[in-house]
């Protein structure tokens, strides 16, 4: 019965989450706390912890209650820690914490790779219900840290397949991103039209969207239209598009849109003749606001908002003034731009130098535009937002001392399939020559291979030709040569190769008395074979080599005596080799 009723409270929170009822939605999370603290782990378990820290972090930022959203960061551990990613209860709410809490505390790239692992798991576990939560919470956050436009081109296409094999609802948080990003990578003519090819169709299309009660994805779509708009300097846009905006829009998008907000206003005053001092005022409020998640939330992510805005009121409040310094305008955006660089937020790092060299183009300091806007199309490079690069190209392409870039048509498609490793009859259209995997394991053995011809070449181990030892009836030689067939004799073919098969001097040429077999290497101290019966112990043989076996000759002439005992045990009485028995 608890099991049936902790279902029942978590269906009744999705449906509150997804209706936008709040009130209800807490209701049901602090009944399914009690149950939860009271008979012990349920799958829902995770569930409750998720929810009560996204109702404390939403009451703390409303009240400016630092302790509530560090409480409820807790929660989130506490959630994060209990749940199994492949649970259909377990990684939406993970998901949740990321969503609406983390980000106070961590990097937005930091997060991103937990949200794949969620989305990768519930995929195995077939949970598609809340997979649209995953992948929305991804794209989001991945726009939000500035990492490779490319990788969520990529990503998006992923995501869009999956929504068209399994007819998913709201592909609008699929296709609205995927406009976004074709605009940034320069596949539409003018980056800030999502839909037609004016902006007439446009807001055609965004009435009749109105009208049929898309309110949701109208809304996204606004904000998107906002995100454009600041980073391509269009502040008249950006200020109707944040008229448009409610104060529906939550989770990591919140301190962007005060920063929005923030930077609008800053750039509006300047032109502000009647009521400046309140305009200043409502800066000065927005700003404090994202000052205060900084100090007493522990909130990494504002830094460089807060540092660039700095630096654009300075840069605003002194129209009409004394020119303020070189000196201290670049040590101001400077600070924004190692702040965004500590952040790891490439696209604000870009901004934060474009925005830098269009106050120093103001102040006719030209070796100062050059350095920075050559800094900020580098960064924009980096991030993939090629629509930006052509705009930078086409304006400062003679001061930057570069060629202007063309855009191609198809540029996405171009960029995403130059280095194709399909086969070419998979590919549409005919594609690059079929690429074939390394075979390592024989590159490998052919390196090592080469490795010991050159040493062997290097030590002169390798002269002579090898013979087959299993040969008779070679033709004779003289006594003082050399044969690799005899007993003494090792890979070289020289006699003194290998000491311990030597034959004794003494030996019949016919016959020869066999070795003893090698004595088995151990650990630990054993008898001799030798002297078994006299009970004394032997030491082990050196571990780092061949053993040492003392000869019978010792000394250049014994040497020479020997080799010539030993060619006269091998000749018979017509100077010839008798055939020998090989041990």
């Amino acid at each position: 019965k608890a099991l049936d009723v902790m279902v029942l409270l978590g269906t009744v929170v999705e449906i509150c989450r997804l209706s936008r009822r709040r009130s209800y939605q807490e209701l049901a999370m602090i009944r399914m706390m009690n149950l939860s603290l009271r008979l012990g782990f349920t799958r829902q378990y995770p569930m409750a912890f998720a929810y009560f820290g996204v109702s404390l972090v939403q009451r703390g930022i409303k009240t400016r209650d630092a302790t509530m959203v560090k409480e409820a960061h807790r929660m989130g551990q506490i959630c994060e820690k209990m749940a199994r990613l492949g649970d259909f209860w377990g990684g939406g709410s993970v998901c949740i914490f990321h969503w609406y809490i983390s980000h106070w505390k961590r990097l937005y790239k930091r997060i991103l790779e937990p949200v794949l692992s969620i989305y990768n798991a519930q995929l195995d576990s077939g949970d598609f219900f809340h997979v649209e939560l995953s992948i929305f919470t991804y794209i989001n956050l991945h726009l939000a840290s500035g990492y490779s436009m490319d990788k969520l081109d990529d990503n998006l296409a992923l995501f869009d397949g999956l929504y068209q094999d399994y007819s998913m609802a709201n592909a609008w948080k699929i296709q609205l991103p995927q406009q976004l990003v074709s605009n940034m990578l320069g596949e539409s003519e003018d980056p800030l039209l999502f839909f037609g090819v004016s902006h007439e169709e446009e807001k055609e299309h965004l009435k009749r969207m109105q009208e049929s009660g898309e309110t949701e994805s109208l809304e996204y779509l606004h904000f998107l239209k906002l995100y454009m708009a600041i980073f391509f300097n269009n502040f008249d846009m950006a200020e109707e598009c944040l008229g448009m905006l409610s104060d529906q829009l939550d989770g990591c998008w919140l301190p962007w849109v005060i920063f929005f907000q923030c930077l609008v206003a800053i750039v509006r005053l300047p032109k502000k003749l009647i009521g400046k001092k309140e305009h200043k005022e409502s800066i000065e409020e927005l700003k404090n606001q994202l000052i205060d998640w900084y100090n007493d939330f522990g909130a990494v992510n504002p830094d460089c908002m807060i540092s660039l805005l700095e630096a654009e009121f300075m840069m605003a409040n002194n129209v009409g003034k004394k020119e303020l310094p070189s000196i201290r305008i670049q040590k101001a955006f400077d600070e924004a731009i190692n702040a965004a660089r500590k952040a790891e937020m490439i696209h604000l790092e870009a901004f934060s130098c474009e925005r830098a060299a269009l106050h120093f183009e103001n102040a006719g300091l030209t070796g100062f535009v050059a350095d920075y806007m050559g800094q900020a199309h580098a960064l924009y490079d980096q991030w993939g937002a090629l629509a930006k690069i052509i705009a930078i190209e086409d304006k400062y392409a003679t001061l930057l001392k570069i060629s202007k870039r063309r855009k191609p048509m198809a540029a996405g498609y171009l960029r995403r399939n130059e280095k194709l490793r399909y086969h070419p009859k998979h590919s549409i259209g005919g594609g690059h020559g079929e690429i074939k995997p390394i075979n390592v394991k024989k590159v490998v053995k052919k390196r090592v291979k080469n490795t010991r011809r050159n040493i062997k070449v290097l030590f002169g181990k390798n002269k002579g030709k090898k013979r087959n030892p299993g040969k008779t009836g070679s033709p004779p030689h003289s006594p003082g040569e050399t044969d690799s067939r005899s007993a003494g004799a090792g890979k070289g073919g020289s006699p003194a190769s290998s000491p311990s098969k030597r034959s004794s001097p003494t030996s019949s040429p016919t016959k020869r008395t066999p070795l003893p077999p090698p004595r088995p290497r151990i650990l630990g101290i054993k008898k001799d074979h030798k002297n078994e019966n006299d009970g004394m112990m032997s030491p082990l043989k050196s571990p780092f080599g061949k053993p040492k076996i003392k000869l019978p000759f010792s000394g250049k002439k014994n040497k020479k005596k020997k080799k010539k005992n030993e060619n006269k045990d091998n000749l018979d009485d017509n100077n010839e080799l008798v055939g020998m028995e090989i041990k």
